[in-house]
Formats: C-alpha cells, structure tokens, sequence
C-alpha cells in the first residue's frame, strides 16, 4: 500500500452538485452575456445583484435551485459563452474570497455537472463493471493472448451505460480525472476477482493524469492488494482524445514504463496526429 493516503483532490475525491444555500457568483465574458443571464435569471425568480467581486453577477440559490439554475442556462447562451463564463458557488451567505479564486471554473462545468450528477453517483456507488474481450492471435485462435478491458457503468436498475455515454459526460462535467482512476481499478480488481490470467489492455485518457507518480498511487495499491504482476497490464493512449502536450504524455508513459507496465497506442490511424505519435511514442 502507498505510505501517503492523502487523497489526491483531482482524481478521488468526487464533487458534489451545488445545493444550496448559497450564492453563484458569475463573470460573464462580454455586457450581452451578462444581459442575456439577467433575463434567463429573471425567469426563474433568481434576479441577480451585482457584486464589487469583478463586477459579478451575484445569483442567489436556496435549496435545490442550482439544478433549474443549470437546465436554464445552456438554452440561452452559446457553447463558447458557457465556456468563456466563469462562475464560484459559495455557501452560506459570505462573499468570495481568495480561498475561492481556485475553484473558479467555466459555467460550462457548472451546468455539465448537474447534468451528471447521475455519474458522481455511479463511481460514488462503484458502479463500473469492466467486460473483458479476448485477443487472439490469428494463426492460433484457440489461445487467448490478452484481453482488451471494456469499460461499462451500471445504472441502480441494472440498466448497462456504455462507454461512449460515461466519457461524454465526463468531459463535460470535467469527471474524467475520477474516471480514468475508477476505471484503471476496476480493471485489475475485476480481472483478479474473474480469474483472469492472460495481458490485460487498458484504455486510458492521456489529459487526465497530472503527476503519474502521484496519480497511478491506487493502481499500484490494487495490483498490491490483488497479487497481479504490473508486467500484465498495457496501457493504450486513446486517441480519441486530442494530446494536449506531448512532452507531459512521454512523461506519463515513462513513469508506466518505470512501473512495470506496457504502452500500446489505441485505434492507429483513426485519432489524433497518428504517425506522429507512433514515432514520438514508440509503443
């Protein structure tokens, strides 16, 4: 097990949607944003103030209203105003402060996440069920070589979601740290708990790692607690997910390749820059 068990604030602690009370604080990009959140805000009885904070909006939320707040907004303003929106939710009846300067983030990810509160709910439950397909090499079909981990999430019904729905929402409601980290557990605890025996291939997202070091600290602890060798598990750089610094990602693969593990780039020639980063890479 990892010496520090200081959960890391990104990846494994989850958050929670704003209930109320409290104010959201608001700093739209441009004086036609502002007017355009006025009416909207106005239609749900939520008339704001103007607050000496930077000229915010001050939006007041009692019980439950950040979730008629959040379903409002994205039919009003355009996808680059969300995004250029900033916005703080405070508790209580204080004024932000500069303790609250880094929890700023766009209105997009207060609005993506009530719309995945449902999410937050699934990793909160461990909801994440990993189906293991098998590779086989062409000349001997009989023998399973490796299994690829297919990722799927489990409603309260028993209802299947798949993957592509999980990391839709999770960009959007910038989820994809909890996840990656979710999803590269469940993986290897669910392999142990099926007996599976062969390689294992792990998709993950390559921009929801910020220190490896730190980062993959509960994914030695479940290769510790499981008995699995770090030598079974490839890793694949999905490319479906644009790179937004190729430097940090040698980084992230060198920290892999440290560890034990493989490195295997996903779906080649269908992502990203493809050439470049089967040289840069060199999986």
């Amino acid at each position: 097990m990892s010496d520090d068990h200081t959960p890391c604030p990104r990846c494994e602690v989850l958050p929670d949607p704003v209930a109320g009370p409290g104010t959201l604080y608001l700093w739209p990009p441009l004086g036609h944003t502002a007017g355009k959140l006025h009416r909207a805000l106005e239609e749900l009885g939520l008339t704001p103030a103007t607050h000496t904070a930077g000229n915010a909006l001050a939006v007041p939320l009692s019980e439950g209203r950040g979730a008629a707040c959040a379903g409002k907004l994205p039919a009003v303003l355009s996808g680059p105003e969300l995004r250029d929106t900033k916005a703080v939710f405070v508790a209580g009846d204080r004024a932000p402060d500069f303790g609250d300067a880094g929890r700023v983030a766009p209105l997009a990810e207060f609005v993506g996440l009530f719309e995945g509160r449902w999410l937050v709910d699934l990793l909160r439950d461990d909801r994440l069920d990993m189906h293991f397909q098998p590779i086989v090499r062409a000349d001997a079909p009989e023998t399973v070589h490796a299994h690829e981990c297919l990722l799927r999430g489990r409603q309260p019904d028993g209802e299947q979601v798949p993957a592509g729905r999980l990391l839709d929402v999770a960009g959007r409601a910038d989820l994809m740290f909890p996840l990656d980290r979710a999803a590269r557990v469940a993986a290897v605890t669910q392999a142990a708990r099926h007996g599976t025996d062969a390689r294992l291939f792990v998709n993950f997202a390559p921009n929801a790692l910020y220190d490896p070091a730190f980062c993959l600290r509960t994914t030695r602890d479940a290769l510790a607690e499981t008995g699995i060798d770090p030598a079974r598990l490839t890793f694949e750089v999905t490319e479906s997910e644009r790179i937004r610094d190729l430097d940090h990602l040698q980084y992230i693969l060198g920290e892999y390749r440290r560890l034990g593990f493989g490195v295997a780039l996903d779906d080649l020639g269908a992502g990203y820059a493809s050439l470049t980063l089967l040289n840069e890479i060199r999986p």
